[in-house]
């Protein structure tokens, strides 16, 4: 008998007592012993469930009105970084919404935004111009971090000014008498934010009640505040403090000739610009600044420690010189050169200001409308601009570098050094011989060219190495006759197609190499049938050997099946004995640093490692080896390979956009990356930085300064 209710099989009667007990004795168990007394007289879990949860959906309504009113009041608090107060904001609406009064995601980014100091504005500013779907919390709390980093660096760790001035008002300590101010002692500071000084009431308004014939401000009498000769004194003193600083401040800004410090403007302590080519024009700067050492003409060095720029907040950074910059200016869609000279050379700074008072000290007009910003000269305007901060006006104009653009096709005669980079890093010497005794095509040096004597960084970086073991071997007579192989990896980073491993198959009479990506090992039987049809149709021989070490991916049965057909040997060398390997270790680590140089050289990501060893595998196909006087190319096709297609890996290009992946105003050329050339098409394969993609195209134009020499 359960409540009333006959039931008539034991067995199903003892198994529901006994998971009732047991759930009675874990509702028990944890709760608390306050609710516990609660349900003394619950006679099963059901009455026990039942009793809580009214007792806590009561409670939860009640509380929604006070978590709601600590969530709207909340406010940041001094001792907390943006971390801490992102986590307090989230915390209080994760309590709402356990209480069913959930918070969206856009009130709590709301909450953390209108909740910043002060020094944080041009962030909100900026944070609008954000597209609303891609404004996520994950995505503002990056942000932040990194604004509060760069707020760190820029002020050395001391707090804003304008930051302190705001927690004082809104977290005032309280002095000992009970006034409110800054300090505690009860002397100096005292009244909110003002300056001056507080004069200290001798007895406590708790003492005595409120007298009309008192001061409220220096609490004696009988006289009232309007007339306090103490308060008109203070205030006094104060104007004149502020009135000698602002004519100090004054003073250091007047020239570079006359005072060693400048400022700017305090806007950029939290400021970061979107790329190091935008200029601003600044109506808090002094002096025009930049940080690009590149854009200055007629340079003028300054002694370090000498000069520096002042920002509010903190700020001090080092000048090291000054100089000329040219600009390309657009205006109605007409583009003419400015020349803005005394623009400083400050290293840190971040981002490259054009002072508004400094130009209207050269009969240069500034007409601000609306948000908009006009440099006029001889009633013509020169520069245009738009407002983006409060004092900040985003300009029109690109600064132009004072070494011409180059381009890969260049008359003159490329240096030895260039040739090196070109050729993946290969030893000077070895062009050098080549280029003497013309055994490629389109290599051409300077005459007398000499060997560099300061070592390549990237090759110290990609080749420093121990003695070779060494190794002893009869080499083969025709192609096919040996093919070496191994597999290296895997990669700590992936490619962009997501291969780990590559194969190399080096052919042992031609020394000619051919690699394939994997994505796992298991790959590379199919990769080297694929390589067998290959070097069957290029060189119209079959292969006879193949040796590689004893690793699994070559050893297993169906693969020896497939060789055994064939009629190709197969070898391997003894266990963790990879010396007997020789020559294919050495090409892989040949390959490997030929493409470690190239990725270090140019400072590339790592993930386009897989474009590295491509390029310097088709580059080693065309380079002469110690073995044989030709080069692996000429040994396979039986031609001279034409190597003046060669372009430095990690070079800026600009590839062209056709028309059905652009629209009308959308830019027709696109900034890439040259890493390699294509096996299967008659172009060069370019790295995209926004989509990390890698495309393929005819090279259109390409900066970089070592093709110019």
């Amino acid at each position: 008998m359960i409540d009333d209710v006959l039931v008539p099989h034991d067995a199903e009667r003892m198994d529901w007592i006994r998971r009732d007990i047991l759930a009675r004795n874990y509702l028990v168990a944890t709760i608390e012993s306050q609710q516990q007394r609660s349900l003394i007289n619950c006679r099963t879990a059901h009455e026990m469930w039942t009793r809580l949860s009214a007792q806590h959906l009561r409670n939860a309504v009640e509380n929604q009105h006070v978590l709601q009113q600590k969530f709207f009041e909340y406010q940041y608090q001094p001792e907390h970084d943006i971390m801490a107060h992102i986590t307090e904001v989230e915390t209080m609406a994760s309590m709402l919404s356990d209480v069913e009064a959930p918070v969206s995601e856009i009130q709590i980014m709301t909450k953390i935004l209108c909740t910043m100091p002060p020094s944080y504005r041009s962030f909100t500013t900026a944070w609008d111009s954000v597209p609303a779907h891609e404004k996520t919390i994950a995505l503002l709390t990056s942000r932040l971090l990194k604004e509060e980093t760069m707020a760190k660096r820029w002020t050395r760790g001391q707090k804003d000014t304008n930051d302190a001035a705001f927690f004082a008002h809104n977290f005032p300590t309280i002095t000992p008498n009970g006034a409110r101010g800054n300090r505690t002692d009860g002397g100096r500071g005292g009244r909110g934010n003002r300056r001056g000084y507080y004069r200290r009431r001798p007895e406590s308004s708790r003492q005595h009640p409120y007298n009309p014939t008192f001061c409220s401000y220096c609490g004696l009498g009988p006289h009232k505040a309007i007339h306090c000769r103490g308060r008109l004194k203070d205030e006094a003193d104060a104007k004149s403090r502020d009135a000698a600083a602002a004519a100090n401040d004054k003073k250091k800004a007047i020239s570079p000739e006359d005072n060693s410090e400048f400022s700017f403007l305090s806007e950029f302590t939290c400021f970061t610009a979107h790329s190091i080519n935008d200029w601003y024009a600044d109506s808090g700067a002094t002096q025009h600044m930049s940080g690009q050492r590149s854009l200055f003409r007629n340079f003028v060095p300054v002694k370090p420690n000498t000069w520096f720029v002042n920002g509010i907040g903190g700020a001090r950074l080092q000048l090291l010189g000054h100089g000329q910059i040219v600009f390309k200016a657009k205006v109605n869609g007409s583009e003419h050169s400015v020349s803005v000279s005394m623009v400083l050379y400050v290293p840190n700074i971040g981002t490259n200001l054009l002072s508004i008072a400094a130009v209207t000290e050269v009969r240069i007009t500034v007409h601000f409308i609306e948000s908009f910003v006009k440099f006029n000269r001889n009633d013509q305007t020169v520069i245009v601009g738009e407002r983006i901060g409060r004092n900040l006006y985003h300009l029109a104009i690109t600064a132009t570098k004072p070494v011409e653009t180059a381009y890969f096709m260049t008359p003159a005669a490329p240096s030895l050094a260039v040739w090196h980079q070109r050729f993946a890093h290969v030893s000077c010497r070895k062009i050098a011989k080549m280029a003497a005794q013309h055994l490629v095509n389109g290599l051409t040096i300077p005459a007398n060219s000499a060997i560099p004597s300061q070592p390549c960084p990237g090759c110290m970086a990609g080749k420093m190495e121990r003695s070779p073991f060494p190794t002893g071997r009869t080499r083969a007579v025709q192609i096919g006759q040996l093919i070496h192989s191994d597999v290296c990896g895997p990669m700590h980073v992936e490619t962009p197609g997501g291969a780990k491993f590559f194969v190399i198959f080096t052919d042992d009479y031609s020394g000619f190499r051919a690699v394939y990506f994997l994505k796992y090992k298991s790959e590379v039987a199919d990769c080297f049938k694929d390589y067998a049809e290959h070097l069957h149709t290029e060189t119209k021989q079959k292969i006879h050997t193949l040796r590689t070490d004893n690793g699994g991916e070559y050893t297993g049965h169906s693969f020896r099946a497939w060789l055994s057909e064939q009629g190709i040997r197969y070898e391997t060398s003894a266990p963790h004995t990879p010396e007997q390997n020789g020559l294919s270790e050495r090409a892989n680590r040949t390959i490997v640093e030929g493409a470690r140089s190239l990725l270090h050289a140019k400072h590339l990501p790592l993930e386009l490692w897989g474009e590295a060893i491509s390029c310097a595998v088709y580059v080693l196909n065309r380079v002469t080896s110690k073995a044989a006087p030709n080069t692996p190319f000429q040994n396979w096709y039986g031609t001279k390979p034409d190597v003046s297609n060669l372009r430095i890996f990690g070079s800026t290009a600009y590839i062209h956009v056709p028309k059905i992946e652009r629209r009308k105003l959308d830019s027709k050329s696109l900034r890439c990356y040259f890493v390699g050339y294509s096996d299967s098409q008659k172009a060069y394969r370019f790295w995209d930085p926004i989509s990390r993609k890698i495309k393929t195209d005819i090279l259109h134009t390409c900066t970089n300064t070592h093709a110019a020499q």
